[in-house]
Parts: structure tokens; sequence; C-alpha cells
């Protein structure tokens, strides 16, 4: 379940088009990248792999508004569901014909309550490759490359760095401001210690999403849960297997 959007205008489908992330620079290794992503996708649907089909109707909108979350990890309508649509019928997915005319109305008119939109999205979720190819180009292009090149300006090298900080990007769109705001640890490019930094933000992060009066939000604390007890772990590579993540297990 995300809970961030931007409204403020469509991205253009050359902008989705998906590019080829660095690993070297914050530490990473393939299988740290896969081991992050399969956390997040736990947090989202429950599945290390993500269901490319999985649909839910949040009040996480707008001023509290009803809007579709989709996919693997969970893209909301009123953010980037209308980038991923024109990406998949751009790549003449088999239900692109049908999601075609959705196009011109998505961010325009709620359709939390049109079936058969929904019904489109999860057929070409669950039965068309192309579908969730778009949705991992979409995912990598949107929310692991900003994550990743923002952990590297800042100074993060650490595996459980990207992790905090990944889900910090799919969960509310960027790390939160005002969040900073509430501790005194200062990112290693301000010679400040990385897991200080790390721990002290999801802490507060924790206590914010426990402690917040929208239901939605505070439901979602199982992910700081899990992010602390790994930093509680000391296992800032991922490396210390098996990981439990809100009940699955990842190896």
């Amino acid at each position: 379940m995300s809970l961030h959007y931007n409204p403020s205008k469509a991205i253009t489908l050359r902008q989705a088009k998906p590019t080829n992330s660095p690993l070297n620079a914050v530490s990473l290794t393939s299988a740290n990248k896969q081991r992050i992503c399969q956390i997040v996708n736990v947090f989202e649907t429950g599945q290390k792999q993500g269901e490319y089909h999985a649909l839910a109707v949040h009040a996480d909108g707008k001023q509290g508004s009803q809007q579709i979350s989709y996919g693997r990890s969970q893209v909301t309508e009123q953010g980037h569901l209308i980038t991923l649509l024109k990406l998949y019928c751009d790549q003449q997915g088999r239900w692109g014909k049908q999601l075609q005319p959705y196009l011109q109305q998505i961010q325009r008119q709620p359709l939390h309550q049109d079936t058969h939109f929904k019904q489109y999205l999860i057929k070409a979720g669950k039965h068309d490759p192309i579908m969730r190819q778009c949705q991992d180009q979409l995912f990598d292009r949107y929310y692991w490359q900003p994550a990743y090149h923002w952990a590297k300006r800042e100074g993060f090298k650490l595996a459980l760095s990207q992790l905090v900080i990944y889900d910090s990007y799919i969960h509310s769109g960027h790390i939160l401001a005002f969040l900073r705001k509430r501790f005194a640890a200062t990112t290693p490019t301000q010679q400040g210690n990385e897991r200080e930094w790390i721990s002290q933000y999801t802490q507060t992060r924790h206590a914010w999403l426990s402690g917040h009066s929208n239901p939605l939000l505070r439901t979602s604390s199982y992910r700081t849960l899990c992010l602390q007890q790994l930093i509680t772990q000391n296992n800032w590579h991922l490396d210390q297997l098996p990981i439990t993540a809100h009940g699955v297990t990842i190896n």
C-alpha cells in the first residue's frame, strides 16, 4: 500500500523508458537488490515476487479520497498509474485497446468504482507478460533509481540503508523532509554516521506511522517494525539469512 501521489501532471511515456542502475556505488550486489525488492514487494502485496495483478481501493488519495492501488509495488491512481498505462498501451499489451480510452479519464475523474477498468487491470497483470515487464520498468525508473541516486548523493553505502531509503520512496514517494527535522543525525556527506542516520530515520518514521490518526498509515507501521528488527540484528549487508519480512521468509 503506497500512500503517495503526484497529481500535478501526467509523465510522458518517453520518461518511463527503463535504464540500468549501477550497483557498485552503494556497495550493492545483484543479490542485495533482489532481496531489497523482495522485501518491499512483501510489504506491498505479501508476495516476494509481488502480485502484478493485485488491486485494492484505499482512502489514501488527496484529502482522503479513494483511489486504486495496483501492481507489484502498488502504483496509485492519482500517481503513476497513468504512466504505467501509457507504457503498456504503447507496447501493445493484450488489453491495451480496452485500457486506451481510460487514459483520457484517469486523474481527471475517479475510476475506483469502474468495474470494467479494474477487471482489465487485473487481467493484464495476471495474464500478460507485457504488463509485468512494464511494471518492472516503471518501478525501476521512478522508484528504485531515484532512491538509489539519493542514497549515493548523501553518501550511503550499505544494503540495509538502501532498503530503508527505497521503502520510503515506494511508500511515500521520497525521503520525508518533515521527519528529518525530528532527529539530530546527519547524512554521511554532512559528516554524519550512516548507521546512526538510518536508525534514527527509521525510528522516527515508525513513531509517525504507528501514532498516525489515519488508520491506513497506522497499519503500515509493520514496514518500519521490520526495518527496525533488521537494524537491531545488525544485518547491514542483508547477508544474515533467512530474513523474515512481514511473516514471509526471504533467502
